[in-house]
């Protein structure tokens, strides 16, 4: 289950849903999913469901995605604000 709905994904894009077809509510749940798993996998925490600075890096990575409609995020191209959010909760250090 995802921790940011469509709905606030849409809110925080200012999209209005009845705008958008099925195909591009389709493809914003995707980039929901691979956002989320994204921020899981660059912090090392299973759970972000309890960390609302979290949340917010993600629906910036989500902003990033849907602008520019891809799925791949680059380290150059991160949210300056995400990047310090996941560097501050990341466990994954080497």
């Amino acid at each position: 289950m995802s921790v940011i709905s469509t709905e606030s994904a849409l809110e925080f894009l200012r999209e209005d849903k009845e705008e958008l077809n099925d195909d591009e509510i389709y493809e914003l749940n995707r980039m929901i999913l691979a956002s989320e798993t994204f921020v899981k996998k660059y912090t090392g925490i299973a759970d972000i469901s309890e960390h609302e600075d979290l949340k917010l890096a993600t629906l910036f990575v989500i902003q990033s995605m849907y602008d520019n409609r891809s799925f791949v995020v680059e380290d150059d191209k991160l949210h300056p604000t995400a990047k310090t959010i996941l560097d501050m909760n990341s466990e994954n250090l080497l």
